[in-house]
């Protein structure tokens, strides 16, 4: 391992990380949105868009994977 990826960068950026964490609130939330029908019709007539926009910039299908917005990936 080199120091641009290796522990001797990474360690210190956690323990930056953890530092600042306390003070910073996060809201974390359960989407209710479990299938590819779901999102479709929350995106309702701009799913076409969004999908042509899925497909023209994220062209190795890794966004979002866990929310199940593409069920074909």
């Amino acid at each position: 391992m080199n120091q641009t990826t290796g522990p001797l960068l990474v360690y210190p950026m956690i323990r930056k990380n953890e530092m600042i964490g306390p003070s910073i609130k996060i809201k974390g939330y359960l989407s209710r949105y479990r299938t590819m029908e779901d999102w479709m019709n929350l995106f309702n007539q701009k799913w076409k868009t969004f999908e042509d926009r899925k497909a023209q910039f994220d062209l190795k299908m890794i966004l979002s994977p866990g929310q199940q917005i593409f069920c074909f990936i």
